[in-house]
């Protein structure tokens, strides 16, 4: 009998082991990048063997589904490094999770768990493989899952059924819980039935008895049980309609069902909108109905998607395809659905073994020892290195060339998986040779087709630039133009740079440093490209962010400060600091010239955990701190960008047209500026140092005067700085490099250390102070679909701003606090590194909700610090001036003595008042930010708690609830729970509230917009009325608008009769196409959908135009009749 698919299934035979002896050693290639970061063809070999299958995995990660322990991508197969004490038989990818099968039938699950799916007794992620122990005495020979459920066949053919049961799709009768379980359990109905075959669906279930019968539970929607009805059932009945036949194998998509019966004829039934079902047109089927287009075709596999399905068949092979085809999923060179069976025509040559589809996407193992991937790439669920959607098959070049013998594939909705051993000397059992061609002018053809692969493979060259990066031009822009933002007011305010210094020689070097940075790894990349004709995604580059204040705070400004107190002037204080720091910067990048034959050996000496708490610890303090008490000092300004800015990059939202969300945050930002300021709340201007602003081109000159400050003693004592920075600048730039290679682009660690150093020095020598790094995000930048162009398009900005210094022009328009909302999140994530751990892999994704919690309870302590100290000083300077001329304290200013910090601070978001005697004082003060610090001390512990949890909620994508949170930190800081001493309302800032609940109804009506954008897209393009008002009811239903709502239920009412009755006139042939049915509204996987939207969804169907043909009662039911019929149910819902 034929395996059914997607059911995974143990062979009965062990994997043979492999006889051939490892390959002769070999240079690392990007093909095997797989593997590992830096593994030979001998440890690749060797791998293989002591595993003997071996699992890749690629794609969608982000719910852990890969098995790498990390919630990221993956654009090229990469193995799991976990079993390695046991030998693998199968795997079975759902929606969001993973499941494997061993050799002694024990089940292995990973990914999303929050339904309990995993079957491990939690309803949590994992991001490791975990063993489902309850079946560990109970050898399982077959698993199947699609949704959020999942059904297992023991040897002796009972069944096991655990996750999702709100449909009763795990067949365990009506006296359990409809919650669903985390522990597999036992189909009661089925004991005592040997089961040969299963298969799942969305939210039902199949199988076949050894007798050949067909046997469906779960949710009836669409008639997909094949009882003729769309009742549910919660316990296991046989469908009658084939009660006669005898079934071979069954398939199950999200909604519709495949089964083969003894005498060929391939029955379908369930919900048909996209054409999945194959009878040639877009109507549901309640009863198992015969494809007659395959009715000549000898079926010997059948596979289904989520949305589409295909069947392989034998003498003569030939496979295929119909259903959705939006995203070129059913391989047929087109990007269009097909309601007939289509056959493939890539696969005339090569012999197919196996079939696996996902949501939008496909993979077919064939003979030749290669896996064809075609559909949807967005999230590298191809494993082609991210090159875009194909629409015909297209085989993986990064399994292609191995010493390897791929014998079990699987897809899920957007991730894919595979087992693969050693190739063996001689054919493999595994798998049949290539049928060879049937003459000689065959054989010519298939040569002539060959060389023509070849040579196209051959001509395959990098662009300079793809539109890709225009895309990815956005990302690096925004993080360039703020930090040279932040060098020209940080090195003002805390190094006392003049700004014809910053104009003429620090913005000048420091462009200089992006400009060999950004030229060095375009031309790298454009070389690796070429060598494995392949594309590759340049490094990203520039100043790092970590060392910028570390050098800043930590040696400049000190050393400012010491030239004040020996005596020297200001300018020449200045000059002294910025000598200092080139002289760091140069002796970091020669020291990194010297480690570079120590780095492997240093990465072993240190631990991890100090690597890690030496970049948090400056990331949380003088990144994530100072930025935040500089939002909350403007909230006006910075707030509401602020929480956008986590709203994008936390949660992931990608805006339409591909517009960066940072952008958007920073114009919503600026906009907020204008209104504050016209309502008098102006800090941003009042502060701002009135930057000089000229179109003059400095070129970068060298600056020798700072080698003479290596001959210093004084110098040296800064090295305590240097030489951490200088382990956190090698460890932090081999990290990112290797992260490259995870997906596919393999560089030569070694040169690019040896480049960033050269670049250090060499920027050093020409005025920048700040040392460069390989930039985190290669992985993004390359899922985008970017190349080289994004980092030379990025040399325009960073001349503009550096050498023409237009980051003083755009700060005239847009004020800095509106960008620091990036840096912040990127404080945030550097801080979380350091929570890394595989044993709590939530806690590790949620690193950033805890380290912004961290932020009140620091700005407590700090203001508690700084306003004792502040009572100390007051009281002493009083006193001592009262008793030197007690009359002159009297008539200026007295109350001075008895005022406390919090009273003289410039307020939030509050320009300096200029005649106060405070102004000098609060001037001074400006650059520290301290009525931010106050905002958050008060109610440091709720402000927590607020952040945290809203930070939470926009990683997990669940932005109604952060949207909830921030209404409650609207409410508690109007009421003074929040940013400020007293609980009274008058006394609070309203510009707390106003801004919380801003970025509250931005996040809400942002994701409604989204899902609703989503769902739209999924929508069939055509004009009827009905169409129509299934588009434009859930949006009324959002808004609550019951006048207009009822006014347009009548109108739509009205419509829908009359064009009901249309229909009915019309041939069926012709109503099914003018009249088709909408879909349900799903773009994510479908296991996500709520009971609430189904059910919303399912009564709307109720009165789409549908013309069907009952196979059992032999008449025909218009749309009249059904609407009269869920009148009712309407009525219900719309009250």
């Amino acid at each position: 009998m034929t395996t059914p698919t997607p059911v995974l299934t143990r062979r009965e035979e062990k994997p043979p082991p492999s006889t051939a002896p490892p390959a002769a050693p070999d240079a690392p290639s990007p093909a095997l990048s797989f593997l590992s970061h830096s593994q030979s063809m001998d440890e690749v070999s060797d791998l293989l063997f002591r595993h003997r299958a071996l699992l890749l995995t690629w794609g969608d990660g982000a719910d852990g589904q890969l098995g790498h322990s990390d919630f990221s991508n993956r654009i090229i197969p990469q193995a799991v490094h976990y079993f390695k004490s046991t030998t693998l038989v199968a795997v079975l990818c759902g929606s969001r999770s993973t499941l494997a099968l061993d050799q002694d039938g024990r089940v292995f699950s990973w990914g999303k768990g929050e339904y309990g799916t995993l079957g491990t007794g939690e309803r949590r992620t994992a991001l490791r493989p975990r063993l489902v122990e309850r079946l560990v005495r109970h050898p399982i020979a077959a698993l199947a899952i699609r949704g959020s459920h999942v059904l297992a066949l023991e040897e002796n053919g009972q069944t096991w059924a655990w996750g999702k049961n709100d449909d009763g799709q795990l067949g365990l009768g009506e006296g359990h819980s409809l919650e669903g379980t985390s522990v597999p359990q036992r189909i009661p109905s089925l004991v005592g039935v040997r089961v040969t075959a299963i298969a799942c669906g969305r939210t039902h279930s199949v199988l076949l008895d050894e007798s050949g019968q067909l046997w469906s539970w779960g949710s009836g929607d669409d008639g997909v049980l094949g009882h003729g009805d769309t009742r549910a059932r919660r316990e296991p009945t046989k469908c009658a309609a084939l009660a006669e036949q005898q079934m071979l194998s069954v398939a199950c998509g999200s909604r519709h069902t495949l089964a083969l019966a003894s005498d060929g004829t391939l029955y379908s039934w369930g919900w048909g909108v996209y054409g999945q079902l194959g009878h040639g047109d877009v109507l549901s089927r309640r009863v198992p109905t015969a494809v007659q287009a395959l009715r000549e075709q000898k079926i010997s596999v059948l596979a289904c998607g989520y949305r589409h399905s295909m069947v392989l068949c034998r003498a003569p092979q030939a496979v295929w395809a119909w259903g959705w085809g939006q995203h070129g999923q059913l391989g047929l060179g087109k990007w269009v659905d097909e309601l007939q069976p289509q056959r493939m025509k890539a696969f005339t040559d090569v012999s197919v073994k196996k079939l696996c589809l996902g949501g939008r996407h496909s993979l077919a193992l064939c003979s030749d020892g290669r896996l064809y991937t075609w559909g949807r790439d967005e999230d590298g669920q191809l494993g082609l290195g991210a090159q875009g959607a194909r629409c015909v098959p297209t085989p993986v070049e990064a399994l292609a060339t191995k010493p390897i013998a791929l014998f079990d594939a699987s897809c899920g909705w957007a991730h894919s998986a595979c087992l693969v051993r050693a190739q063996m000397r001689g054919p493999s059992p595994s798998f049949d040779a290539s049928p060879m061609p049937a003459s000689e002018v065959d054989q010519m053809a298939a040569s002539w087709r060959m060389m023509r692969r070849e040579k196209a493979k051959a001509k395959v060259m990098p662009d300079l630039f793809v539109m890709s990066d225009f895309e990815g031009l956005f990302g690096l822009l925004l993080g360039t133009a703020i930090q040279f933002m932040l060098f020209e007011t940080i090195l003002c305010k805390s190094c006392g740079f003049t700004l014809t210094m910053i104009a003429e020689e620090v913005l000048p070097g420091a462009t200089s440093s992006y400009f060999f940075g950004h030229l060095f790894f375009a031309i790298q990349a454009t070389h690796l490209s070429r060598k494995t004709r392949n594309p590759v995604t340049a490094l990203p580059q520039g100043i790092n962010i970590v060392t910028f204040f570390a050098f800043t705070q930590l040696i400049m400004a000190p050393e400012y400060k010491r030239q004040l107190k020996s005596g020297v002037g200001t300018d020449q204080a200045a000059r002294g600091a910025y000598n200092t720091g080139l002289a760091a910067c140069f002796i970091l990048g020669c020291l990194e010239m010297l480690a570079l034959p120590f780095v492997n050996s240093l990465r072993k000496l240190i631990p991890r955990a100090a690597m890690l708490a030496a970049i948090a610890g400056v990331s949380l303090t003088f990144i994530t701190m100072g930025f935040a008490v500089q939002v909350w000092a403007a909230p006006g300004t910075a707030l509401v960008s602020m929480l956008l800015m986590l709203h994008f990059y936390a949660g992931n939202v990608k805006l339409p047209y591909k517009v960066p969300g940072g952008i958007v945050a920073v114009a919503t930002g600026c906009f907020l500026s204008a209104a504050s300021s016209w309502l008098g709340y102006d800090w941003a201007e009042s502060v701002a140092i009135p930057f000089h602003h000229t179109s003059a081109l400095h070129l970068p000159l060298p600056q020798l005067d700072f080698l003479s400050v290596l001959f210093e003693p004084a110098f040296y004592g800064y090295t305590s700085i240097i030489l951490p920075m200088l382990l956190v600048n090698l460890i932090n730039n081999l990290a990112n490099i290797e992260a490259a290679s995870v997906v596919g682009d393999r560089y030569d660690a070694q040169s690019c250390l040896l480049a960033t150093a050269a670049i250090d020095v060499v920027s050093a020598l020409l005025g920048n102070p700040f040392p460069a790094c390989v930039y985190l995000g290669h992985a993004a930048y390359k899922t985008m679909g970017c190349r080289v162009g994004y980092v030379y398009l990025n040399l325009v900005p960073a001349a503009y701003f550096g050498l023409m210094q237009g980051a003083s022009g755009l700060q005239r328009y847009v004020p800095i606090e509106t960008g620091v909302g990036f840096l912040l999140w990127i404080g945030l994530q550097i801080t979380a590194s350091g929570f890394e751990s595989d044993q709590d892999p939530e806690g590790w994704r949620h690193g950033p909700a805890v380290a912004i919690g961290l932020l009140p309870s620091l700005a407590a302590w700090s203001w508690q610090a700084v306003a004792t100290t502040f009572v100390a000083t007051r009281d002493l300077l009083c006193e001592s001036k009262v008793g030197q001329s007690g009359e002159m304290m009297a008539t200026s200013v007295p109350e001075l003595c008895t005022m406390e910090l919090a009273d003289m601070i410039q307020k939030a978001s509050t320009p300096i008042d200029t005649n106060s005697p405070l102004a000098d004082f609060q001037w001074q003060l400006s650059s520290l930010f301290l009525s931010g610090l106050y905002a958050l001390a008060n109610g440091y512990l709720l402000s927590a708690i607020v952040l945290s949890s809203m930070l939470v909620h926009f990683i997990e994508g669940k932005f109604n609830n952060a949207a909830i949170w921030l209404t409650l930190a609207a409410a508690a800081s109007l009421l003074g729970l929040m940013h400020s001493p007293f609980v009274d309302p008058r006394n609070t800032n309203p510009l707390f509230p106003i801004m919380y609940l801003i970025s509250a109804a931005f996040v809400y009506v942002s994701h409604i917009l989204r899902n609703q954008a989503e769902q739209i897209r999924e929508l069939q393009e055509d004009a009827t009325a009905v169409h129509l008002r299934q588009r434009v009811q859930p949006l009324l239903l959002h808004v609550k608008m019951p006048l207009l709502t009822r006014a347009y239920h009548a109108t739509g009412d009205a419509v829908a009769i009359a064009t009901a009755k249309l229909a009915s006139w019309l041939p069926p042939s012709i109503s099914s196409r003018l009249f088709t049915p909408v879909p349900h509204w799903l773009e994510e996987p479908e296991d996500e959908v709520s009971r609430s939207e189904g059910d919303l969804f399912h009564r709307e169907e109720l009165t789409q135009v549908r013309v069907y043909e009952s196979s059992t009662s032999g008449h025909s039911s218009s749309l009249f009749d059904d609407l009269q019929r869920s009148r009712p149910l309407l009525h219900d819902f719309k009250h």
